[in-house]
């Protein structure tokens, strides 16, 4: 079956008005015009297609992409799952995919989003302290569990790296995570960086 309409790359992308064609009121897709974990897409998106296909055919099949909202540490992402028309209803695959724009089209991404806990920046201050380019800088990481204005990018981002390497020992090259952290500079700030594994070591990620 081939869409017509919001696609990018024979992926099918809701718009507003077909969240809002599945309910505006409280905890209904069209309310915020997203899905959430209150709010599954399975729950929603077989009905849609069966109104908005009438005459699918057996093994007919559409990849739909859809705004998710996971909580206030993740935000809203992008995900997508392959929907498959069988014995007269439209289901969902196992796998649910998250994309990213980049390039200017929509493209799987692998992106894990964390945020450092307080154990998380004690970890990162005792593993450094005996580093001597790192032995100042620590304490504001064990005390007060943020970092501070006396940090450069590049320290921030390898110790980042030193963290990862700990809490994802196992991962793949290509494996990305954002991790959102606190500095402290004319307040406290919550920032978020991008890592990805390339040749075994974590490195900051920029997009292309």
């Amino acid at each position: 079956m081939v869409l017509h309409g919001s696609l990018v790359d024979d992926v099918y992308y809701l718009t507003s008005q077909d969240y809002d064609s599945m309910g505006t009121s409280s905890g209904q897709p069209g309310q915020y015009n997203n899905f959430s974990g209150s709010t599954a897409p399975s729950n929603y998106l077989p009905q849609f297609l069966s109104i908005k296909y009438p005459f699918a055919q057996e093994e007919d099949a559409i990849f739909i992409t859809y705004k998710y909202y996971g909580g206030s540490s993740v935000g809203t992402v992008i995900k997508g799952n392959l929907y498959t028309f069988a014995n007269g209803s439209w289901s969902p695959s196992i796998s649910t995919l998250q994309f990213g724009f980049e390039n200017g089209i929509w493209v799987p991404d692998n992106t894990i989003r964390y945020t450092l806990s307080n154990s998380d920046y004690e970890y990162i201050g005792n593993t450094l302290v005996s580093r001597s380019k790192f032995t100042d800088l620590v304490p504001t990481l064990i005390d007060y569990h943020d970092y501070d204005y006396n940090w450069t990018a590049s320290q921030v981002t390898y110790s980042l790296g030193v963290f990862l390497e700990y809490l994802a020992p196992s991962a793949e090259d290509g494996q990305k995570y954002a991790i959102t952290y606190l500095l402290y500079d004319n307040g406290l700030n919550e920032l978020t960086e991008t890592l990805i594994k390339q040749n075994g070591e974590w490195v900051k990620y920029v997009a292309p």
